[in-house]
């Protein structure tokens, strides 16, 4: 069989074809066997993520608002990565991590697993934060950073009639990140 497109894939998944999970295995099995082995894992290991990371993946794919952002092996990766990190971290593993070819030493287990997800959470937020509009950007820059400015300053730089105004921009905009935030963290805890 051809590679599926995405869609195809989404679309059979919903139509509950089970046919799909060969190709999806297909395609993507080796990547995320291979993730696991590389971080300390064994074959048994590797399969069991792997079968984790099919049934939470089909769990929320079946859901009608669900919305692939992205690549469906990053997705699958995504889930792997973070179901993975979470087995380690249960067993306070110590080892070298291999995570988009970056090696990270970890050493003394759940502290420095601690900080990798520290740091992935944080790329959740810059990333999500980014995609805010520009408008959005700049309230939560100004209101946030270190220096930050009162609202009755960021109304006037930005043009709002009060103060009341920008509080109500800003409280729309953090909304929607927290929103956008918890929606992807979620996906990646899988």
């Amino acid at each position: 069989m051809t590679k599926s497109s995405t869609e195809e894939i989404l679309d059979m998944i919903r139509r509950d074809d089970r046919a799909v999970w060969g190709i999806i295995y297909r395609q993507h099995g080796r990547m995320l066997r291979t993730f696991v082995l590389k971080n300390s894992g064994n074959k048994e290991d590797a399969n069991d993520q792997v079968q984790e990371t099919m049934a939470a993946a089909y769990a929320k794919m079946r859901k009608p608002e669900f919305k692939l952002t992205c690549a469906l092996g990053t997705y699958l990766y995504s889930i792997i990565r973070f179901k993975w990190l979470a087995e380690l971290k249960r067993r306070g593993s110590t080892s070298t991590m291999v995570f988009d070819n970056e090696e990270f030493e970890i050493e003394g287990g759940v502290s420095e697993i601690d900080a990798l997800e520290k740091e992935s959470k944080f790329k959740v937020v810059t990333n999500n934060l980014l995609k805010l509009s520009e408008q959005c950007q700049k309230i939560v820059g100004m209101f946030y950073k270190l220096g930050k400015k009162s609202m009755e300053e960021i109304a006037v730089e930005l043009g709002y009639a009060n103060s009341r105004s920008a509080i109500t921009k800003k409280t729309k905009c953090i909304r929607a990140l927290k929103e956008n935030c918890l929606i992807e963290y979620n996906v990646l805890q899988l």
